[in-house]
């Protein structure tokens, strides 16, 4: 599976209103651990083809899903009533994949998904055995027009479904590589639009994500792009330093939004992999 491909579904999971989500599952003979992926908003599992890659040949199988209107999964683009249905959508994949433990299961969430699995940690029992946070969605680093703002709060109260654009479309915020750059224009699976109702939830959920703490004792690894133009890397580093507690935030000098798709992707994706092997026990 490579950058801007689609990756092949191997399964449907029924959300919990019945939305049906595409999933995926890449599995190593013994395993020394799991991943749970939950990618980014516009995104799809399909792009994240070198991390299934770097954790498979380190010995952990990975399982994901396209999360609620985004990808091959059913949903509209770009917006949703409520954050919960995110949150009710990962409680079902936690779920599906317990049921058949690979060893230590750990979470891995990119920008939006970092913001899902930050809440799911914080209002969910499930424990695994660590979390990585990639570029967590806890404050927008872009400027939005005050037009666009403006519109947002007139259409929250008189059509709260309808999408705009999202101004997230620049390849160029998202990796240094040219080819991964053109393979995002080119990719039909991405949208670029957002609901005034989406938009304003996942603010909530921003605002409550920062000011609370993640379980105690539960390792998670913080990784930050160095020049992120989507996301603020320092709402993020704030978070960490005053509610952080067993956080390990890392900043990759240089690095644009998607480090897994960015020109030094091999060593990024490396360092996480290292981190993994650092909190599983050895293979007996």
């Amino acid at each position: 599976m490579s950058e801007g491909s689609g990756a092949l579904a191997t399964g449907r999971l029924a959300g919990a209103d019945g939305t049906l989500l595409s999933t995926y599952r890449w599995s190593v003979g013994r395993a020394r651990g799991g991943v749970l992926l939950v990618h980014g908003f516009g995104d799809h599992v399909g792009r994240y083809g070198d991390l299934v890659r770097v954790l498979g040949a380190r010995g952990y199988s990975v399982f994901a899903y396209d999360q609620r209107g985004h990808g091959a999964s059913e949903g509209p683009r770009g917006h949703a009533e409520r954050f919960e249905l995110f949150l009710s959508d990962l409680d079902r994949a936690w779920s599906e994949l317990t049921r058949s433990p690979t060893g230590p299961l750990f979470l891995y969430g990119h920008s939006f998904g970092g913001l899902v699995i930050m809440r799911w940690l914080q209002t969910r029992p499930g424990r695994p055995a660590g979390a990585v946070l990639s570029a967590p969605w806890l404050r927008t680093a872009m400027r939005v027009p005050a037009w666009k703002l403006a519109a947002a709060r007139v259409l929250l109260r008189l059509a709260p479904s309808v999408t705009i654009p999202s101004g997230a479309n620049v390849p160029a915020h998202l990796t240094r590589d040219l080819a991964r750059m053109e393979a995002s224009r080119s990719d039909p699976l991405l949208h670029h639009v957002i609901s005034p109702r989406f938009h304003a939830e996942a603010i909530a959920a921003q605002r409550q994500a920062s000011t609370e703490a993640l379980p105690r004792g539960l390792p998670v690894l913080l990784v930050l792009p160095g020049s992120d133009p989507l996301v603020d890397a320092g709402a993020a580093l704030r978070w960490a330093r005053e509610l952080g507690g067993d956080v390990e935030a890392r900043t990759r000098e240089g690095g644009r939004h998607e480090l897994h798709n960015d020109v030094d992707r091999d060593r990024a994706l490396a360092d996480i992999a290292d981190w993994l092997d650092a909190h599983v026990s050895p293979n007996p």
